[in-house]
């Protein structure tokens, strides 16, 4: 009896593998349709301009206008600035406000360097201080390009680090940014954190 049934499997086996291989036999050997077969007038339907709007009424994107490059270079230069001016480590001696004197204006260049030379006058020695600050968003203000001003608001994330590297907590902060246009460059007039 355990070769009957072992027959039977045997058999059943042989049925199903000669179905399958007819199956798989049956979509290599079809006929598919070549380019040829195709009737020329299909090929040249035209699409109607009705029919290009009813898809493009259908389709319901808004509609992105794209930002003139002075707005651009505008808000670029906020990025930039922000997340220099912003970073400090009590290690790097203000250096992070020395790297930004080439992006801001003359008037607001020599209050950040007389900034400077009060602090290094000042400084005292309290440990290990450090921030690193990522712009997350710049929202404009207003932008006037005929007369050269800008100002957005700079939304910030910022890591602050007390006594140690290792030691940090993260807040965050918005900072306003004005902007002027000398020639072709866009400089910072002013920078003021909103508390």
């Amino acid at each position: 009896m355990a070769n009957s049934i072992s027959f039977r499997t045997k058999i059943l086996i042989s049925i199903v593998l000669i179905v399958v291989l007819a199956v798989v036999l049956f979509f290599i050997t079809r006929e598919r349709p070549q380019m040829d077969d195709i009737p020329v007038d299909v090929l040249d339907t035209p699409i109607t301009i009705q029919e290009e709007r009813r898809v493009s009424e259908e389709v319901d994107e808004p509609i992105i206008i794209p930002e003139a490059p002075d707005a651009i270079a505008a808000q670029t230069a906020t990025t930039i600035f922000v997340e220099r001016f912003a970073s400090y480590s009590s290690q790097a001696n203000l250096q992070n406000i020395e790297d930004v004197l080439g992006l801001v204006t003359d008037s607001y260049a020599s209050e950040l360097q007389a900034f400077i030379d009060e602090t290094r006058a000042n400084e005292s020695s309290d440990g290990y201080y450090g921030v690193t600050t990522r712009v997350i968003s710049t929202t404009e203000i207003s932008f006037d390009e005929e007369v050269g001003l800008a100002q957005y608001t700079v939304t910030t994330q910022r890591e602050e680090s007390v006594g140690s590297p290792t030691n940090t907590s993260i807040y965050y902060q918005d900072m306003v940014v004005s902007l002027e246009k000398q020639g072709d460059n866009w400089y910072v007039s002013s920078a003021v954190w909103w508390q």
